[in-house]
């Protein structure tokens, strides 16, 4: 009679365990830092995109409003800059405006990004500048 002698390696099974446990977390820790990271950037651009948007629409706005109803030879002086953010996503921008030139607009920078808002007609109507959101025009 023969006997076959089984060995159970338990402590084999323990360690298989445990590495598979381990490689599990580790996938999960790194895929939730891989896409936490780009969806924190994702969403910081389109704030910055939506942000950019909406300022150059406010002055583009309030740029067409002075030329509407700015009667003619009327002067003013106007500061934007009171309602505008101080930042976007915590970094600085910067808006230019021209109205004197061949190309009227207005373009907003941020990280990269920007927008350009055209505006026509400006220069057959009014007559001055705009720096740092600062208006002194005066309608012809």
């Amino acid at each position: 009679m023969s006997s076959v002698q089984v060995v159970h390696d338990k402590g084999s099974i323990v360690l298989s365990v445990i590495l598979l446990i381990f490689a599990v977390i580790t996938i999960a820790v790194t895929t939730y830092i891989a896409f936490s990271n780009s969806t924190s950037t994702y969403s910081k651009e389109i704030v910055i995109e939506k942000q950019l948007n909406d300022i150059g629409n406010a002055v583009a706005n309030d740029i067409m409003e002075i030329v509407i109803f700015l009667p003619h030879g009327g002067k003013i002086s106007y500061t934007m800059a009171h309602y505008l953010p101080s930042s976007i996503a915590g970094s600085s921008y910067s808006v230019n405006i021209n109205i004197n030139s061949t190309k009227e607009n207005v373009s907003a920078y941020c990280n990269g990004y920007s927008i350009e808002i055209m505006l026509t007609g400006l220069k057959w109507e009014i007559n001055g500048s705009i720096n740092n959101l600062e208006i002194n025009v005066t309608r012809k």
